[in-house]
Formats: C-alpha cells, sequence, structure tokens
C-alpha cells in the first residue's frame, strides 16, 4: 500500500518481507507466531507497518524496520481467520471464524472490541472496505461474504469509519 516495492509472504510462523527490487535475498524476517499464519496486511498509513494474524489466536502489529519486536498484540479467545487494517488508519478489524462475526478495535486500546458486525448465518469467506470520499473526508464500511453467499456492508460508528 505504503511503497509498492514491498511484498510480504508468510512460511508457517513467519514473515519474510521481499523488496521486489532485489528478488533473490528477503529484506527482512519476522518470527511471528508459533503456528501457521492466517493474514498478513500492510497499514494505510505508515509505510514500514503490517499485522499477522495467526492460528494461536493472536493479530500482531509489527514495524519491518524492528522485526524483532512486537509493536502490539490482540489476543482473542476464539480463533481469528483474518485481521485487517482499516482504511481511515487507527482501527482494526478481525473475522472471528467461529462466531461469524467482524470485530473492530481501536489500535490504541487491542484490549476490548469496540464494536462488533453479526448476522451472518454461515462462516465468513471473505472480506474488504467500501470506501468514499465526502467533503475531502474517508469514510469506509466494512463488507464481508459468507460462504452462503450472503454479502453485508455493515454500518460502523463515525468514530472508526471517518478519517
Amino acid at each position: 500500500r505504503g511503497d509498492s516495492n514491498l511484498l510480504a509472504s508468510s512460511h508457517a510462523g513467519e514473515v519474510r518481507v521481499w523488496d521486489l527490487r532485489k528478488e533473490t535475498t528477503p529484506l527482512t524476517f519476522i518470527t511471528a507466531h508459533n503456528s501457521k499464519i492466517n493474514s498478513i496486511d500492510w497499514s494505510y498509513t505508515q509505510t514500514n507497518d503490517l499485522l499477522t494474524c495467526g492460528q494461536d489466536k493472536k493479530v500482531k502489529l509489527w514495524t519491518i524496520t524492528m522485526p524483532r519486536t512486537t509493536q502490539a498484540t490482540l489476543k482473542s479467545p476464539t480463533a481469528i481467520s483474518c485481521a485487517r487494517y482499516l482504511p481511515t488508519g487507527g482501527s482494526l478489524m478481525t473475522v472471528c471464524k467461529e462466531e461469524n462475526v467482524l470485530k473492530l478495535w481501536k489500535l490504541s486500546d487491542l484490549s476490548t472490541a469496540v464494536h462488533t458486525c453479526s448476522g451472518h448465518k454461515d462462516i465468513i469467506v471473505s472480506t474488504d472496505f467500501r470506501t468514499r470520499n465526502i467533503d475531502g473526508e474517508v469514510i469506509c464500511q466494512p463488507v464481508s461474504l459468507s460462504r452462503d453467499n450472503e454479502l453485508c456492508i455493515w454500518r460502523i460508528p463515525s468514530t472508526i469509519s471517518r478519517t
């Protein structure tokens, strides 16, 4: 998102960050989780920041310039199949596989979800964001698709959805 030359890939519990101009050797390694990584997402607002989501029920925030230091960790009581930064910055979204819900978290306090989007009857298989620019302000809405082909566009509080 920030640097089109950077790419991140997961290998079991490890993240490799690649500079596409130097294809043969990873730029850095991050030992992220003790189990398989389910998703990786780059920050929309911080070029060197990414998050990882593992089968260990954790989401970890990283700065690639400090690969040995976790910036923050979100611990969930249920399995998280996917985690993503919100395009507006300051928040992230998790998909809780067993609960069929999306949860939104403030980056400044990952101890409690600030909003839950619930209503799917089946497993959520894909997520994205609908973004709009209204009078110079970016507004985003989570969009999710479940295995039974139900598509939901969620309303979320303006304190989360706006820049």
